[in-house]
């Protein structure tokens, strides 16, 4: 099962209650695991018994969880054992992702004409597609999309178009799985006009008129 992943302490955890008879239920207990299912303890009963059950943790860390349900006429489901699988396994991560941005210079060789964004970013859940970068005139924004869902890789070639201003602040921002989001930028303007290629008449060369 995939874990779902959150940057919050408290959270709700939805869960449905079946074959109970007609008496209902007694208690619903959560029981939860640390350590992968090697073993289990019970976190609590659900007040009013009915989903969700709230919880609150302590710090960050995989949690697994499980739901024991007891009725009136004093059936239980079994509580987990020691190697049971969790019925919901909960990443809490509240740690911001660390990126540098490195640089944004220009190509060369076969990358002439582009610009390369290059930068390093490290979080213990990012996803596969966690980068993204910006540019703006001003260096406190506003801030246009340059890409985006790009994997953390390190570095990206840029190709520049005129439509681009002539000066720019590059940003780049990573966002982990559980939606913690840093970013980093450029302090100095990069001047890009030498990305883009252009011309300059430089003087005319008089010509005899002819007759024909």
């Amino acid at each position: 099962m995939e874990p779902i992943y959150t940057n919050r302490l408290r959270f709700g955890l939805e869960y449905d209650v079946n074959t109970v008879g007609a008496g209902g239920v007694s208690e619903v207990e959560l029981w939860a695991t640390r350590d992968g299912g090697a073993s289990w303890s019970r976190w609590g009963a659900d007040p009013d018994r009915r989903s969700p059950f709230e919880v609150e943790v302590d710090g960050e860390g995989v949690f697994g969880f499980r739901i024991v349900v007891m009725s009136r006429g004093g059936l239980a489901s079994r509580p987990p054992q020691p190697g049971d699988e969790a019925d919901q396994w909960v990443v809490v991560d509240a740690t911001e992702p660390r990126v540098v941005l490195r640089g944004a210079g220009y190509g060369s060789e076969e990358r002439v004409g582009q610009l390369e964004i290059t930068w390093e970013a490290s979080d213990a859940n990012l996803t596969e597609k966690s980068v993204t970068l910006y540019y703006s005139d001003r260096e406190d924004g506003p801030w246009t999309r340059i890409v985006g869902d790009l994997a953390n890789q390190g570095a990206y070639f840029w190709r520049v178009d005129s439509r681009i201003p002539p000066r720019i602040f590059i940003k780049v921002e990573v966002r982990d799985g559980a939606g913690n989001l840093s970013a980093d930028q450029t302090r100095e303007a990069i001047r890009v006009e030498g990305l883009v290629p252009s011309g300059k008449i430089r003087r005319i060369i008089p010509r005899e008129s002819g007759n024909e």
